[in-house]
C-alpha cells in the first residue's frame, strides 16, 4: 500500500534523550476525522539532534488535521525529548507543523491502565521566521548536496529590503532528504535585515562539477504574517547554472503590484538602481510625480513612462546614498533593450552609478552604466543611456592604423604599439595594438591594419588619443593616420539603430628610439593635423654583397655619400652612413641596411652620387646597389654599383661616381675630391 502522510520528528539538542532501541513512538492524526494510533518508524536509538522519517499507510486522509495524539511505551522509565513533529500529505503536499519543543515521559509496556497521552495542536515554533520547502525534480539531487557538503543559498528580495544570504543545509547528514519527487522543509530563524512583503529570490549553491540539484519549485511561509509565497523553478542546477557567476533571479509566481485592471499581475521585469554614496542623504518627496522615471527602448518599441516609486510609506526610503534599489514591474514584453531613458524629477542631488534590468520570462540581464549626476529637473528632456547584456559586456571599437609607405615593405616592428582614447565618459588606457608575435604581419610601409579593442565601458564622445612605441633601439615607425569607429555612437529613433561615427586623428611623423627626435610618444586631437614635423625627406638603402670580404661579419669603416642634384647644380654631403635603422651594425654580408636623412631640403632630382669609405688599402667593401627614396615625392633613384671598394684591386676604387638612369652632363673634373670635402 502507498503511503499516505510522511512524517518527519526531530529531537532537541540540549535536553536528555535516553529510550532504548525498543521503545514504540504512537501517533494520532486528528482532523475531522482521526485515525489509530500507529507507531513511528525508528531502526536506532534516538540521539540528540536526530531527525526520523516515517511514513502512514493507512486508507484515510484527515481532512483539517490540526492535532496529534502522542504516546511512548517503553520497558523503563524513559524519556524522549521532542522538538517537532511534521507531516506532510503527499497527494497534495501540505505540511502541517507541530511544535513539540517538550519532554515526552515512557509509559511501562507492562502498566496498560496508566498510558500517558499527550495531545498537540499546530503551529509554529518560536524563533523561526520563515519555513521554507523545496520540492526536489524527479532527477533528484547528488550526494553532496544530500550529505550537506553542498548547499543551496538564497537571497530574498522584498518591498521593505534584501535578506542576507540563507543557506538551506541538510541537517545531520539525513539521507532521505532531498529524494526525487519529494518536499522538504527547511526552518529560518532570525535575520539580520527586513525583508516584508516577498517579490523575488536570487538562488545559488556552493558545488562543483559533478553536483546537481533539480528543483520544481520553492515555497516560502512567512511566520510572522503567516502569508505565502510561491516560486516556479524548474531548473537543473550544476555546475553551469545556479552558482555564484550564474545566479537564478525567480520572481514571486503572484506579484504584489496591481496591473491597470485591478488584477494581480506577474512582474516580467527587475530593474536594480544603485546610487552612488556621492548622493546626500535625502528626504523623498511625497508630490504625485516620483523623482525618477524611466523608458526602455528596443529596436522595435518604447515603452511607457515607468515611475520608480515605493509601494508605501512604511518602507525604506530609496535612492539613498550607497544603497541598491530594487523595482519590480509588469509591462509589454520587449526585445533586446538597447537604450534606457532616464527622467528626474527630485529636488536632491542624485549621482547614480549604474541601471540593470532582468527579463524575468527570458532570464537575460542588460547593464546600464550611468555614472552621472542629476540635479536639474528634466522631467520633460530626458537622459539616454546605452546598454548591453550581462553576458557579454564589452564596448566594441575598431581602430584603423594607417602606415606610409616609405618602410621597406616587410619591415617588422620588434616590441609593442600601445594606444590610449579619451573619451566623453571614460578612458582606454593602453591597449595593445601588437605585441610580440602579434606584431608579425602588421604596421608593413603603405598598408592598413584593422584591430578590435574591447572596452568595459562605454567612451562617448571620442576626443584625443595618445599613442606609445616600445620597440627596439634601432627602429622607428612612419604612422599616418589612425581612425576609431564607435558604432553605437548614438541611437536614431527613427529607424531605429545605432549611429555609428568616425574619428579621424593624423600623426604624419617618426615614433621610435632611432626617430630624429627620439621621440617615442604622441598625443593627438580629433583631426589636428601635427604635420610633418622632423621627419625624414630622404631614405638611404644599401646592399652589401659578399665579394673579398676582409672581415666575415662588418666592416670598421666610415662610410660617405654626396648626392649631385638638378636645383642650381646644388652638391649635398658628405652623408655619413653610421646609423642603421633596422640593423645594429652596418654593411654586414648580405645585409640591407636604410639611413634616414632628415635635415636635407628637397634638392630636385639627383643625378649622380659619390660613394667612397675611409678604410684605404686594408678594407675592401663589396657594395652591390644603393637605392634613394624621397619621402614627400615618393621618387625613387636606383644605382647599380656591383664593385669592389678598395684601392689593392685593379678594378676596384675606394671612391666611385655612379650615375642613376639619367645621367648629368656635368664635367668630372669639377668635383671635389673626397679629401677636401671631408677636411
Amino acid at each position: 500500500m502507498n503511503p499516505i502522510y510522511r512524517i518527519l520528528y526531530r529531537t532537541q539538542t540540549n535536553v536528555l534523550t535516553n529510550i532504548t532501541r525498543n521503545a514504540e513512538i504512537l501517533i494520532r492524526l486528528i482532523g475531522d476525522e482521526s485515525t489509530s494510533f500507529f507507531p513511528l518508524e525508528h531502526h536506532r536509538p534516538l540521539i540528540f539532534g536526530s531527525i526520523n522519517e516515517s511514513f502512514y499507510r493507512g486508507n484515510e486522509y484527515i481532512n483539517g488535521l490540526n492535532k496529534i495524539d502522542l504516546q511512548l511505551l517503553d520497558n523503563d522509565n524513559t524519556q524522549w525529548a521532542c522538538e517537532s513533529i511534521e507531516i506532510q500529505n503527499l497527494s497534495t503536499d501540505d505540511i502541517v507543523i507541530f511544535p513539540i519543543n517538550d519532554i515526552i515521559e515512557a509509559t511501562i509496556k507492562t502498566d496498560i491502565t496508566n498510558k500517558k497521552i499527550t495531545t498537540w495542536k499546530s503551529g509554529f515554533k518560536s524563533g523561526i521566521v520563515y519555513f521554507i520547502r523545496v520540492r526536489t525534480g524527479y532527477q533528484g539531487a547528488s550526494l553532496n548536496f544530500r550529505f550537506g557538503s553542498v548547499y543551496l543559498l538564497l537571497k530574498l528580495y522584498g518591498d521593505s529590503g534584501v535578506s542576507n544570504e540563507i543557506p538551506l543545509r541538510i541537517p545531520l547528514e539525513q539521507l532521505y532528504y532531498l529524494k526525487c519527487n519529494q518536499t522538504d522543509t527547511f526552518e529560518i530563524g532570525q535575520m539580520i535585515s527586513v525583508v516584508g512583503q516577498i517579490t523575488s529570490i536570487d538562488i545559488y549553491h556552493n558545488g562543483k562539477k559533478e553536483d546537481f540539484w533539480h528543483i520544481n519549485w520553492i515555497n516560502i511561509i512567512d511566520v510572522t504574517t503567516n502569508k505565502s509565497f510561491h516560486f516556479t523553478i524548474e531548473k537543473y542546477l550544476n555546475k553551469d547554472l545556479g552558482t555564484n557567476s550564474k545566479v537564478l533571479h525567480i520572481p514571486a509566481d503572484v506579484s504584489i503590484r496591481k496591473s491597470e485592471n485591478g488584477f494581480d499581475s506577474i512582474p516580467n521585469y527587475a530593474i536594480r538602481i544603485k546610487t552612488g554614496t556621492q548622493t546626500p542623504l535625502h528626504t523623498e518627496e511625497t508630490n504625485e510625480l516620483s523623482a525618477v522615471s524611466i523608458v526602455l527602448i528596443d529596436p522595435v518599441n518604447d515603452s511607457a513612462r515607468i515611475p520608480l516609486k515605493r509601494i508605501n510609506n512604511s518602507v525604506r526610503s530609496i535612492f539613498q546614498p550607497g544603497q541598491e534599489d530594487r523595482f519590480d514591474i509588469s509591462i509589454t514584453p520587449m526585445l533586446e533593450l538597447k537604450v534606457l531613458q532616464i527622467y528626474f524629477n527630485g529636488t536632491f542631488p542624485w549621482f547614480c552609478e549604474r541601471i540593470t534590468i532582468t527579463d524575468q520570462i527570458s532570464g537575460l540581464s542588460y547593464r546600464f552604466d550611468v555614472e552621472q549626476w542629476f540635479t536639474e529637473n528634466i522631467y520633460d528632456n530626458p537622459v539616454n543611456i546605452f546598454g548591453q547584456r550581462e553576458d557579454d559586456i564589452g564596448w566594441i571599437y575598431s581602430v584603423t592604423i594607417k602606415t606610409q609607405a616609405v618602410l621597406p615593405v616587410q619591415t617588422s616592428l620588434r616590441g609593442k604599439i600601445l594606444l590610449s582614447i579619451f573619451g566623453e565618459h571614460s578612458s582606454l588606457n593602453d591597449a595593445i595594438l601588437g605585441s610580440g608575435r602579434l606584431m608579425h604581419g602588421l604596421f608593413h610601409a603603405g598598408g592598413e591594419d584593422i584591430i578590435e579593442l574591447k572596452s568595459n565601458k562605454r567612451l562617448g564622445e571620442i576626443n584625443s588619443i595618445e599613442l606609445r612605441l616600445e620597440v627596439a633601439e634601432w627602429q622607428s615607425w612612419l604612422c599616418d593616420t589612425i581612425e576609431i569607429i564607435d558604432s553605437t555612437a548614438a541611437w536614431d529613433f527613427l529607424s531605429r539603430t545605432m549611429i555609428t561615427k568616425t574619428y579621424k586623428f593624423p600623426i604624419n611623423r617618426w615614433l621610435g628610439p632611432h626617430a630624429m627626435d627620439k621621440r617615442t610618444v604622441i598625443r593627438s586631437l580629433i583631426n589636428q593635423e601635427p604635420g610633418y614635423a622632423k621627419m625624414p625627406t630622404y631614405i638611404i638603402q644599401i646592399l652589401t654583397g659578399t665579394k673579398n670580404m676582409n672581415n666575415e661579419s662588418d666592416i670598421s669603416i666610415n662610410v660617405y655619400l654626396q648626392l649631385f642634384c638638378t636645383i642650381s647644380n646644388n652638391v649635398y654631403g658628405p652623408i655619413l652612413l653610421d646609423k642603421s635603422s633596422n640593423n645594429t651594425q652596418p654593411f654586414r654580408k648580405g645585409q640591407i641596411d636604410e639611413f634616414y636623412i632628415n635635415d636635407l631640403s628637397y634638392c630636385g632630382e639627383i643625378k649622380k652620387i659619390r660613394l667612397w669609405h675611409d678604410g684605404g688599402k686594408t678594407i675592401s667593401w663589396h657594395c652591390e646597389w644603393i637605392k634613394i627614396t624621397n619621402v614627400h615625392k615618393n621618387e625613387i633613384y636606383e644605382f647599380s654599383v656591383e664593385k669592389i671598394l678598395d684601392e689593392d684591386l685593379e678594378e676596384g676604387s675606394s671612391n666611385l661616381i655612379l650615375y642613376s638612369e639619367k645621367k648629368d652632363e656635368m664635367n668630372e673634373s669639377e668635383l671635389a675630391t673626397p679629401q677636401s670635402i671631408i677636411s
